[in-house]
């Protein structure tokens, strides 16, 4: 599904990132990923609010599945941030870039890098279900400053720069 591209297994209790982006109607549009066809729409611009939908085919046909993502800023790194339906107060999140109008980047964080180092407790956070071994996912903790500086170097190795989604614009 649409939140299937987000990998859901690192979150955080409030949105990632200081202040809400600035949505121009660059942000909308219809766009092509590796999964198929995404529309977007400006829900809030001055809060930073962009609505995602797409078509999504399952055992019972087809539905429309649409997230509301928060786009925040803190020193010019953009994070795209989705509440989870399935998890109360947390989120899911994305480090994002808007190349031009006609392309949306966004890597995703290397959950297994957060844990190890969550383990070692070297970066703040816990395991959402210790001991189930069917969720493996975590909530970090407070982060400072120097976390999100780590989070965004890729020497860290906390978020896959290499495997990005890729949104290519194919119309208005």
């Amino acid at each position: 599904g649409l939140g299937d591209v987000y990998k859901r297994q690192v979150y955080v209790s409030s949105p990632l990132g200081e202040k809400p982006v600035e949505l121009d109607p660059g942000w909308e549009g219809t766009w092509l990923t590796d999964d198929g066809v995404v529309e977007s729409s400006v829900v809030d611009g001055e809060q930073g609010l962009l609505q995602l939908a797409a078509i999504e085919s399952g055992p019972g046909g087809m539905s429309l599945e649409t997230l509301i993502v928060a786009l925040k800023e803190k020193d010019g790194v953009l994070y795209a941030n989705v509440r989870d339906d399935e998890a109360e107060n947390l989120y899911y999140w994305a480090v994002v870039d808007r190349k031009s109008d006609r392309y949306i980047v966004a890597w995703y964080p290397e959950a297994k890098k957060f844990k190890s180092l969550i383990a070692e407790e070297i970066f703040p956070g816990r395991f959402q279900k210790p001991g189930d071994e069917h969720n493996d996912n975590v909530i970090l903790g407070d982060l400072k400053p120097e976390h999100l500086e780590m989070i965004i170097d890729p020497a860290s190795g906390l978020v896959d720069w290499k495997s990005p989604v890729v949104m290519v614009r194919v119309s208005d």
